[in-house]
Parts: C-alpha cells; structure tokens; sequence
C-alpha cells in the first residue's frame, strides 16, 4: 500500500489515520511468485462532522472606577463552545483601537515620549528603542495569536518595526521583537528576535497607508501586507518556522528616523479563557475551529 501522504504498508488490510478531510487516493500492488505485479486504486473520502459552534460566553461587565484606576479585568470565557469531535483553537478578536481623539488610554500602552495622539499616532523619527508605542499587556504565544495595523511613512528614509515584542519593560529596540515586519525605506524585511530574514521582494510606497498582519498558526509564522482603503486582499510575504523562546509578547510598532503614523491596530488573544485588562468599552470576537479546520464566530 501506497497512501497519499508518503507512508506505506505490506499489511493485506492496514488501518491508516487521516488528519484531515478530504479525498485520499490510496495503491495497491500485489506481487506474486513470479515478481508479477499489479495495481489498483481506491479513494477514501474523510468527511466533516458537525462544525463547531462558538458561546463567548459574557455580557461582561467592570467597574468605571476600576477603569479609571487601571486595575479593571474580565475572564473571557469561552468554554460554553462546543463541538460533536473536538475544538483545536480559541481566537479572540479584541477589536480596532482606532485612537479617537487626542488622548491615549491610561494604562493601555507602553509609549515613549513625543508620540502624538489625533485619530491616530504619530512617532517622529529618532533613534531604535526611543520612539515606540507597545500595548503594557502581554498576550501568550499560541495558535492563531495575530496582530494588525495600518501604517504611514513620510519624510527621508523613513524606518519602522512592526509586529510582536516580548515582555522586556525596559528595552523596545527591534532586537526585543521575534516577529516584526520591517519597514525599510520602502522595502519589506522580516526581522526575527533582531536577525534580518532578508529582503521580501515586496514593497511600499511613501505617504500612502498600508495595512500589516503577523499571525501564528500550525507551527508557522505569517506576515501579510495590503494597500488599505482600496479592497485589496492581503498578500503573503513571507512564511517563518523560527520558534522565539518568549512566551509571552507585547503588540505595537518602534520607529527609527522620519515620521510614521500608525492607526487601527487590532490585537487579539487565544485560548479558552483569557484574562483581558479592561481600558474602556469594547467587543470581542471569538472564534473557534474544530480538527475538520470548520469555525464558527460568536
């Protein structure tokens, strides 16, 4: 027996696992005495159960005096979510924070000085490590955590870094983030724990907004790109296997020389419960997959 994803068998009738639906096209060859031989074969359909159905559970609710104190929390609990086999992934999205107005969150972000706030961030050029904006949460690293935003270069060679950094609270040079975006005088690089992967071969255009994304799943890392406003897909840049030794990471963007801007950025959690600090009113999305990759949102 020859089965589709490269293993093979002598066994006359072998029993086979298959991890996923789909249509597997399986051989058979027998042999007899003579060395003759003959093949045959059969295509073995895995179907999908029941897909799962999401439950965020909540309405949740926080005191506005804790809010304001910084000491406001919720437990997002999601395991009233069910499914007939088994759920594999628990994705939260936390929602934009668009940075309406002119004043930040207290006790949202780890920021540095001279950034400005006006519907969205303004980080003049500097040096690495002085012109940041990181949430002060950490989320855990896992399957499905992502983080995206949109993002604005103007002035002379302008450079930035976007993406997940871990949880030092005393250094926000690029050499903290193990999954950053790098912004590169109109170039794409992908930076990794401070290791340039190279160049992408993709580019930007100057005082035009972009949207990025950095996702985790199935023992990859994903960086996407996409000219925002205009109903473009997003397209792949580049695919990483590289496995940080940080557990838990920040979210947010650190810039180096000329202006960038930064707005709309989502962050998101995972697992079936999550301890999420509280700065304000929001919605949160949860997502759930099951072992057939069917989901469901709620």
């Amino acid at each position: 027996w020859e089965f589709q994803d490269g293993s093979t068998s002598t066994a006359m009738s072998p029993s086979h696992v298959y991890g996923a639906t789909g249509t597997y096209t399986e051989t058979l060859t027998v042999t007899d005495h003579a060395l003759q031989t003959h093949s045959d074969t059969v295509d073995i359909i895995i179907l999908p159960n029941n897909p799962p159905v999401a439950d965020a559970g909540g309405p949740y609710e926080v005191d506005e005096a804790d809010v304001i104190a910084g000491t406001a929390s919720v437990l997002l609990d999601g395991t009233g979510s069910s499914d007939d086999v088994e759920i594999i992934k628990y994705v939260w999205d936390l929602g934009l924070d668009t940075f309406d107005g002119t004043v930040f969150k207290p006790h949202k972000w780890d920021r540095s000085s001279y950034l400005l706030q006006n519907n969205q961030v303004y980080l003049p050029g500097s040096t690495w490590g002085s012109r940041y904006l990181f949430t002060s949460n950490t989320e855990a690293k896992g399957d499905g955590l992502f983080v995206e935003a949109k993002i604005y270069h103007s002035g002379s060679s302008p450079q930035a870094m976007f993406g997940f950094k871990n949880d030092s609270t005393t250094n926000y040079s690029y050499t903290q983030m193990p999954y950053a975006i790098y912004l590169y005088q109109s170039n794409l690089y992908i930076y990794e724990d401070g290791t340039s992967r190279g160049d992408t071969g993709f580019n930007y255009s100057y005082n035009t907004w972009y949207d990025y994304r950095v996702e985790m799943g199935n023992g990859v890392v994903r960086y996407y790109y996409r000219q925002s406003g205009v109903g473009a897909p997003w397209t792949l840049i580049y695919t990483s296997s590289f496995v940080t030794a940080a557990t838990q990471l920040k979210s947010g963007v650190v810039a180096n020389q000329a202006n960038t801007y930064i707005d709309d950025l989502r962050l998101s959690a995972v697992g079936s419960q999550v301890n999420l600090p509280v700065y304000g009113p929001g919605v949160a999305t949860l997502t759930v997959e099951d072992n057939a990759h069917q989901t469901h949102t709620d």
